[in-house]
């Protein structure tokens, strides 16, 4: 009895062996996805970041070209004939002449609208 003891002993220090090894393979191939999910996750984070800060520039960007532009539209808008000098040269040139007076028409009290209820 005491070899069939010691080649269960042996037998069950084997399959001890066999199961840690096991498990050490499985510690350390969880350990390595643990670790990449780390570092795949900080990844994603950091880009993340950075196209969040590259849409507030391309945001401020965009802003500054539509000021622009509207700028661009107005000076050429009022660059045009609807300017002050040219209305005051057209006015001129029409032989328009300025008003020193105003006169008014008289009305008599027959033309009146009266307030009625």
């Amino acid at each position: 009895m005491n070899k069939k003891a010691h080649l269960i002993s042996k037998n069950s220090f084997a399959l001890v062996s066999v199961v840690s090894k096991f498990n050490m393979q499985i510690i350390i191939i969880l350990s390595v996805l643990v670790f990449l999910s780390l570092c795949f996750y900080v990844y994603q984070l950091q880009d993340l970041i950075k196209k969040g800060y590259n849409f507030s520039i391309y945001q401020k960007r965009i802003l500054q070209t539509q000021t622009q532009s509207q700028n661009l539209f107005l000076a050429q808008t009022f660059d045009g004939d609807n300017s002050l000098e040219k209305i005051e040269k057209i006015a001129i040139s029409r032989n328009f002449i300025q008003n020193d007076t105003i006169q008014y028409v008289p009305l008599s009290n027959d033309y009146l609208v009266a307030k009625t209820r």
